[in-house]
């Protein structure tokens, strides 16, 4: 009979060093890249909500690279996100915390469908006030001939 091998030793965690700093919350500890994804979000939203005055985020809202933005915010798909948080429950699902912040901060979890759609309002014959919408058929001539 052979003797078991010895277990394998053990191998400290691989550092991953992509060139960055990591990132540290106000009490020093690491931040995930999930954390560092939501806390831009939030504040995406938090300056969404002094703009526009609602967080009803239509969705192909793109942040704008106006200083009136957080530079770290620039291009960020804040609709899409917004979205995903709303039908997925991205970034809130095991984060009882993150969901209270959105709810302190007047996230609509359940907006009504007409104001998601903000800026893409598809335009209905029967509400369509447009001259060429107006416009009657041009009266057609009889000549007599078929």
């Amino acid at each position: 009979i052979t003797a078991a091998p010895p277990p394998p030793a053990s191998v400290p965690p691989t550092s991953y060093d992509d060139g960055m700093e990591t990132q540290r919350d106000e009490d020093g500890i690491a931040l995930t890249a999930n954390d560092v994804r939501f806390q831009k979000v939030y504040l995406a939203l938090q300056v969404y909500h002094a703009v526009y005055g609602d967080l009803l985020v239509p969705q192909p809202f793109v942040v704008p690279d106006t200083p009136d933005w957080p530079k770290d915010t620039w291009g960020l798909r804040l609709g899409a996100r917004v979205n995903a948080i709303r039908s997925q429950g991205t970034f809130v699902n095991k984060n009882p915390e993150r969901r209270q912040m959105l709810d302190d901060l007047g996230f609509a979890w359940n907006p009504p469908r007409s104001e998601t759609n903000r800026g893409r309002r598809k335009v209905s014959e029967s509400d369509d006030d447009s001259p060429a919408a107006n416009k009657e058929a041009p009266p057609t001539q009889d000549d007599g001939t078929e």
